[in-house]
């Protein structure tokens, strides 16, 4: 279930990747338009270059090509634009607009090589490796629109929105390693965008109440970027199990209890990792608490047992994996892990009881004959005596744990771990002749 849940957000994020590209392109047009760039600073020495009737020419053309812009008269705007740069070919501001243009008529080539021109004459200018990153990504040249985005990403640290582009482009090319690092931080950049709504969300709303416009559009905002972080995260997760990085999923499941104290799958997560970490001690307090909040949750009292077998707690840990069978008296793995605390102990008869419910339940589980053929070993154990031959009684009982490790061998997740315990019980189980003269014996 989780696997299919984290594939569907993952598919559903690369969606809203595309729709991010092409929107961002129309917000990024009105920020260049505030923007200092957009102003004329050129220098005393690069005004001296032109003569006073090819600066007003330039003016005049340049301005009919900002008002045919920003009427949203494209065609019209492309005449004056081309002639600005006739003039001064390194008049900034009118490759951006120029550009533009050709962007909104879909003329894309056009619009590359404008912008490339612009980078050509400004190398740093970042609306220019922006608009040319967009542009590249809309004719589906991604190798080179990767190129662009890896600038980008760094001139406008802040914006999540090209950190998650980016991402998106190295998923598609198998770069992983680069995918989990921008989605990475695209996380960072909304968390601290969402930290900073709520503060100012809250401040208005003592002041305004909950039913004031900009509170609520606050608190649409909020919730539009808690649902981009938890894509991100759950394309983090697939990201992080198939790179065998559990140590950072660990930072994954404390992010969704940031957004969410009350997250009882985090909470569930984050302490399965810990256990699977061999982080006993975190891993059995953060599911203490899940229990405490709910406590009929099977999977918390299960990996609550691992953790208590792991730190020596074996009295409490089967108190959890009793729990587990109370709540599911079906569950075989359940009742194997009783059988197996119960073993570790020295209570054989109770593993025995535990073990069989098991089998009965699935006479086939590899786990649960592996745990018979335990506990038939640990009773043989004392029969074992440095420097002397095992008395028959005790090569009779390890040859019953080698059955079982033998009927685990059907079981392919077991079958390794099965032959090991089979070849080592080879040494302890009846000769041929040790079972003739038992037998005479009986006679």
């Amino acid at each position: 279930m989780w696997q299919k849940s984290s594939a569907l957000n993952c598919i559903l994020i690369v969606c809203v990747l595309i729709l991010v590209s092409i929107c961002f392109h129309c917000a990024s047009t009105k920020n260049m338009e505030q923007s200092e760039t957009v102003q004329e600073t050129k220098t005393e020495t690069e005004r001296a270059r032109l003569d006073s009737t090819q600066i007003v020419s330039r003016k005049k053309h340049y301005s009919q090509l900002y008002e045919y812009w920003k009427n949203g008269m494209y065609a019209e705007a492309l005449e004056p634009g081309h002639k600005v740069i006739e003039i001064d070919s390194t008049y900034t501001n009118a490759y951006f607009y120029l550009a533009d243009c050709y962007v909104k008529l879909e003329e894309f080539d056009k619009a590359q090589t404008v912008y490339e021109a612009g980078l050509r004459i400004d190398p740093e200018n970042k609306y220019f490796h922006r608009g040319l990153a967009w542009v590249l990504l809309t004719k589906g040249l991604e190798e080179q629109a990767i190129s662009e985005y890896e600038i980008v990403v760094e001139q406008f640290p802040e914006e999540s929105s090209y950190h998650l582009i980016l991402a998106k482009l190295y998923v598609n090319h198998e770069n992983d390693e680069g995918a989990a690092r921008e989605f990475e931080r695209a996380v960072a950049v909304d968390l601290k965008t969402r930290e900073r709504w709520i503060e100012e969300r809250d401040t208005m709303l003592s002041e305004k109440g909950p039913d004031d416009q900009q509170v609520q559009e606050y608190t649409t905002k909020i919730e539009e970027t808690e649902r981009q972080i938890r894509a991100s995260l759950s394309t983090l997760e697939i990201l992080y199990r198939r790179n065998d990085m559990g140590a950072k999923l660990v930072d994954v499941y404390f992010h969704y209890l940031k957004m969410d104290s009350l997250d009882t799958q985090a909470m569930l997560n984050l302490g399965k990792q810990y256990y699977e970490l061999g982080e006993n001690e975190k891993g059995e307090e953060i599911l203490r608490k899940l229990i405490e909040m709910d406590p009929d949750n099977i999977d918390a009292h299960k990996f609550l047992g691992g953790c208590c077998v792991n730190l020596k707690k074996n009295a409490e840990a089967i108190a959890a994996y009793k729990r587990v069978v109370a709540l599911d008296p079906e569950n075989k793995r359940g009742w194997t892990d009783l059988a197996s605390t119960y073993n570790e102990i020295g209570q054989y008869d109770e593993a025995e009881r535990s073990v069989k419910r098991a089998l009965r339940l699935d006479p086939d589980y590899g786990y649960a004959h592996v745990v018979y053929g335990e506990i038939y070993e640990a009773r043989g154990e004392p029969f074992i005596e440095e420097e002397k031959s095992i008395p028959i009684e005790g090569k009779l009982i390890f040859l019953q744990a080698w059955r079982e490790y033998d009927k685990a061998r059907k079981d392919p997740e077991w079958r390794n771990h099965a032959t090991i315990k089979i070849e080592y019980l080879n040494n302890f189980i009846p000769t041929a002749q040790d079972t003739f003269f038992h037998n005479l014996g009986r006679n």
